[in-house]
């Protein structure tokens, strides 16, 4: 969804706490889905500050602004030397044999 919609605003009417409009620029094509995902997107963001913060979604159909050049730089490979050792492989984080869970049930 953060690919194409990002927020503009946050507005707030009176009480400085509550029933705030969130207002979202969207992609053309994405802005109907994002219309649809409408309550879902509320109650995410509801949920994350555990009040009702924001209580309307206004949606901007329009252009998104470009990424800037570190945005766009992409993960740079692993190469061999540098490959992470598997936890399973690692000498240093061995841990103790544990008996199997259909042994423990066959013993009386």
């Amino acid at each position: 969804m953060a690919r194409y919609s990002c927020p503009e605003r946050l507005q707030f009417g009176r009480d400085r706490n509550e029933g705030a409009t969130l207002v979202v620029r969207a992609g053309s094509g994405f802005a109907t889905e994002l219309q649809h995902l409408h309550p879902i997107v509320l109650d995410r963001i509801n949920t994350f500050f555990g009040y009702q913060a924001v209580a309307r979604i206004t949606i901007i159909q329009g252009p998104l602004p470009t990424p800037t050049v570190a945005e766009r730089r992409a993960l740079r490979a692993v190469t061999p030397k540098k490959k992470p050792a598997s936890p399973r492989r690692s000498a240093a984080r061995a841990t103790p044999t544990l008996p199997r869970p259909c042994a423990l049930w066959a013993e009386p």
